[in-house]
């Protein structure tokens, strides 16, 4: 459904990208029209749901080291879930994958690895990686149009 041009966004990001751990690798939430794009919600919130979701099951220490999603249908309006499944975790790397789907069906498929820093003998071809903000440090912006 698409919305009136100067709509609000009712949840901030932080709040819409963030779905609730049952404990056992599933995560559930609600997609709601004020993130609408078209007729869907945008595909940046539905990624980022993902790989939250990922995130949160390989814990902390693995940074996000590359990410691919694919958008099988349109995630429209109303609850979903997101299954994540551990492929394979050792040490230093977790590769992961994640289904969002509703009904059975699925909106969106992720992949993931997750690696910790390594030391290298090398030199000169290291970029630093960017700092980042907290996720409720930075703001929404402006209202969306």
């Amino acid at each position: 459904m698409d919305q009136p041009a100067n709509r609000s966004v009712d949840r901030p990001f932080g709040v819409a990208s963030t779905f609730s751990p049952d404990g056992s690798g599933v995560y559930r939430g609600v997609l709601t029209e004020d993130w609408y794009q078209g007729r869907a919600v945008y595909g940046g919130l539905t990624a980022a749901i993902l790989e939250r979701a990922m995130e949160a099951e390989v814990g902390e220490g693995r940074p996000l080291r590359s990410f691919h999603a694919t958008f099988c249908s349109a995630a429209t309006a109303g609850p979903a879930e997101v299954r994540v499944e551990v492929v394979r975790a050792g040490r230093s790397v977790a590769f992961v994958r994640a289904t969002m789907e509703r009904k059975g069906d699925p909106l969106a498929i992720a992949t993931a690895t997750f690696a910790r820093d390594r030391r290298s003998t090398l030199s000169g071809w290291h970029t630093p990686r960017l700092e980042l903000p907290a996720l409720g440090e930075v703001a929404d912006g402006p209202d969306v149009l």
